[in-house]
């Protein structure tokens, strides 16, 4: 069995932007910042932000895509797909594409 599965729960960057396949499909484009906290060796608090972009296909994703606001936290679970940013240089930087199977906003 392989499974290419992952959680995220965070807040959304900006709001949601919908568009439109040719066949008509709706596509909605977010981003979610995620924060990891640590104290350091010196005891003070530290935070490293991740921002994760969210590709989200179907009528599904449309009806929430208002929701999808600017500050709101969501829940996405997604499978990610690795690419690079010039395709044929392997040396290229790799950038991840998350694509969303499920997504709900929290608050």
């Amino acid at each position: 069995m392989n499974l290419n599965q992952h959680t995220i729960i965070g807040f959304i960057g900006r709001n949601a932007e919908t568009k439109q396949l040719p066949n008509g499909t709706p596509v909605i484009k977010f981003s979610v910042a995620t924060t990891r906290s640590w104290k350091d060796d010196r005891g003070e608090w530290r935070d490293k932000t991740q921002w994760h972009n969210v590709v989200a296909f179907g009528q599904g994703f449309a009806q929430i895509a208002a929701r999808l606001a600017k500050g709101t936290q969501v829940f996405v679970q997604r499978r990610t797909r690795h690419s690079r940013v010039r395709p044929y240089d392997p040396s290229s930087e790799r950038q991840e594409d998350d694509r969303a199977r499920y997504s709900a906003a929290c608050r």
